[in-house]
């Protein structure tokens, strides 16, 4: 079972057209009210429309049922109990056989295609990411790990400056109140050493996985944080929290994650303005519209997509070499001259799905007004 989404979309997105289908199935595995997964209907429904769709005797038919016994086997017996969502990407004729669990929802979904269909997990991918949280005072830490939505590790640390601070200092003449100045000295130099104890547990725990930091703690506990936190991880930490040692972990999760979401819409919304502002100034560094944006992906000069979640353009797709167009829905394929042509594609879902296999970084936006009052969709160039 694969739980890296950015992993698993790198080695989709490497899967090129070839012969024979892909089976692309995502499935909705969160319990109804009576703790039970639902999607067998909608699986049922959809495979028999697809077995009828297949042509009698033709390799895509005869593997097919190989396929469903494989998907079935995967579900009933792979499946965790804490996954809400499952994707399996299977072709025996091609030997591909991936899958991934997250624990958030996916729709229901199949598709049929000659390469897998990834913009479900591109869409989340782009809405979670890895990223850390820091919670101290200046007697203890918690460290978590959150991907997906989920607390995947989770650290804490403790040192003698809590029982000090609480019992006095005790020496060999004596015990010494709170309000003693050696007291005070050692229980500073106890509270620092606790600082020092966090930032080593946090260059282990943090080790190289995690793409953003946050961290709450007191004001001069946070100081001193930031004044030891070394290059690696300062650099990634892009906002403080007022989360404290004791708020819960449901606190944290649901705070931290709506936090970073706001934090990557705002980034997509930045992405978009620039997008709009350099298409519209000279010097092609950026360019609008579904036309125009499927000539700079096809041609290898975009760098990244903007597409706004109202995006609807209209065109075509070559159902043998996966090229797209805009408008005109020509007889033929301009690229390969194949005739099969599909005339309706989701251009949206179409257009990401290009840009991935192109190695185009794909930046979803909600709320765009500028970019969606020009089409929902841009580009940024190479080299701009």
């Amino acid at each position: 079972m694969s739980t890296d989404i950015k992993k698993s979309l790198r080695e989709l997105t490497k899967m090129q057209p070839g012969q024979g289908y892909v089976l692309s199935v995502y499935v909705n595995a969160a319990p109804d009210g009576k703790g039970r997964r639902n999607y067998n209907v909608f699986l049922k429904k959809k495979f028999s429309e697809i077995e009828k769709s297949l042509k009698p005797h033709s390799p895509e038919a005869e593997s097919f049922p190989r396929d469903l016994k494989e998907i079935n086997r995967y579900l009933e017996g792979d499946l965790k109990p804490e996954s809400k969502g499952a994707a399996i990407f299977i072709s025996q004729s091609r030997k591909i056989y991936k899958t991934f669990q997250t624990v958030l929802p996916l729709a229901n979904r199949v598709i049929v295609s000659r390469v897998p269909f990834i913009y479900p997990l591109a869409r989340m991918s782009d809405n979670y990411y890895p990223y850390g949280v820091i919670i101290s005072d200046e007697k203890q830490a918690r460290m978590l790990k959150i991907y997906l939505g989920n607390l995947e590790e989770e650290a804490d640390i403790v040192t003698a400056a809590a029982d000090i601070s609480a019992k006095g200092y005790q020496t060999r003449k004596g015990r010494l109140g709170l309000s003693d100045e050696r007291h005070q000295r050692h229980l500073k130099d106890l509270r620092a050493k606790h600082i020092k104890s966090t930032i080593r547990e946090a260059q282990r725990f943090f080790n190289g996985d995690t793409a953003h930091l946050l961290v709450a703690a007191e004001n001069g506990t946070l100081a001193e944080i930031n004044r030891q936190l070394p290059a690696a991880l300062k650099n990634k930490v892009i906002t403080t929290a007022k989360f404290d040692i004791k708020s819960p972990n449901k606190k944290v999760l649901d705070e931290s994650l709506r936090l970073f979401q706001d934090l990557e819409n705002q980034e997509s919304q930045r992405i978009a303005q620039e997008a709009v502002v350099l298409a519209k100034s000279k010097g092609g560094r950026a360019m609008l519209g579904t036309r125009a944006i499927l000539t700079a992906i096809q041609d290898g000069r975009a760098e990244t997509l903007v597409i706004s979640e109202k995006y609807s353009g209209e065109g075509w797709q070559c159902a043998d070499c996966l090229m797209l167009g805009a408008l005109g829905k020509p007889k033929v394929c301009v690229y390969c001259g194949g005739k099969a042509i599909n005339k309706n594609p989701d251009m949206k879902e179409e257009m990401v799905g290009l840009a991935l296999r192109r190695g185009v970084k794909v930046e979803f936006v909600e709320g765009a007004r500028e970019l969606e009052a020009n089409g929902g969709i841009g580009v940024l160039m190479k080299n701009r």
